[in-house]
């Protein structure tokens, strides 16, 4: 009978023990939630006093210390965890982190690849990885961590090989227009530079000095998040460069769209240089790994309602497509 109220009496100290500790922890991360986070911190250290293998407390009070800028104090708690559970992914793509922060690549490619050793489904440490790769000057192993992204999340990946591999994306963003074929236009130059792709179209056996109408195609491969109506503002104000008097008039936007747009006209009756007037219809569109600029020009001081409305019409049928790669 003592030694079965012995056996009772241990058993009861450990539920109680076990319990005080998950609750410090509860109220720890109650503070936390709340940005209390000294205060988080504080209840995150009984939890581990009274339980030292709680992983969660060490882990969070990390991320507490992480918060009020304590970052060895952050780092000594995340290698605790691996001490404690070396399977917890979490801890080594923190310290990774740090080092990035830190700008020693060498040692945050180390700890990125050890959370992929854990976690091979970890997405996040193939994107961090492959950039610490390329900064190390490591492109092929680099573009093998956005290449293998790639066959876990299309859509994540091709931000990065655009940027770093852009020969090995499947698929190329592109805005597609359809150039009515009753008005016989042509290409009459495609030109690459600094990740800027220009196309020019001209009628029939028209010349670039001699055109009646032309089509401009630009696409800014990697850029985004543009400030649309500010690009409609700087395009205006590199006009002035050449024409004496413009006239810029805001058209229709709609910036809510799943590629936002905005569209406009620049009228020049007067060039600096050139007695010809011209008059441009705009067309800015963001994609959602590139940005893309249109316009077709006119021989005319201003396009007259007609014509804004066909060449509206125009434009808002493109549509930012994907074109598959040989």
């Amino acid at each position: 009978m003592k030694t079965i109220l012995i056996t009772l009496l241990l058993f009861s100290q450990f539920n109680l023990f076990s319990q005080t500790a998950r609750e410090f922890y509860n109220s720890g991360w109650d503070k936390h939630n709340t940005q209390d986070y000294k205060g988080a911190i504080d209840e995150y250290t009984k939890a581990i006093e009274a339980d030292e293998t709680y992983v969660l407390a060490w882990y969070n009070r990390g991320i507490a210390y992480l918060m009020l800028n304590k970052q060895d104090e952050a780092m000594d708690d995340f290698e605790e965890v691996l001490e404690i559970d070396e399977n917890y992914f979490m801890a080594p793509y923190q310290i990774a982190t740090y080092y990035a922060q830190n700008e020693d690549y060498a040692e945050a490619e180390e700890y990125y690849s050890m959370v992929i050793d854990i976690n091979p489904d970890f997405e996040d440490a193939y994107v961090m990885r492959g950039q610490m790769r390329y900064v190390l000057d490591e492109k092929d192993k680099a573009c093998e961590d956005f290449v293998h992204l790639q066959s876990m999340n299309k859509k994540k990946a091709e931000d990065y090989l655009l940027k770093f591999c852009p020969d090995q994306v499947d698929k190329m963003e592109i805005f597609a227009l359809d150039w009515p074929d009753e008005e016989n236009w042509r290409v009459a130059d495609n030109r690459s530079r600094d990740g800027v792709n220009t196309m020019d179209l001209l009628k029939g056996d028209e010349t670039f000095e001699n055109w009646t109408e032309l089509g401009n195609m630009q696409s800014l491969i990697g850029i985004r998040n543009v400030d649309l109506e500010k690009g409609m503002d700087l395009l205006f104000i590199e006009s002035k460069k050449t024409c004496e008097n413009p006239i810029l008039t805001f058209l229709e936007k709609d910036l809510k769209a799943e590629h936002p747009w905005i569209m406009f006209t620049i009228d020049c009756a007067e060039y600096k240089n050139d007695d010809n007037p011209e008059s441009q219809l705009w067309f800015l569109i963001q994609g959602k790994t590139s940005f893309y600029m249109c316009f077709r020009a006119m021989r005319e001081a201003k396009i007259d309602e007609e014509n804004i409305a066909r060449l509206s019409k125009f434009f808002k049928a493109g549509k930012v497509d994907y074109l598959k790669k040989d």
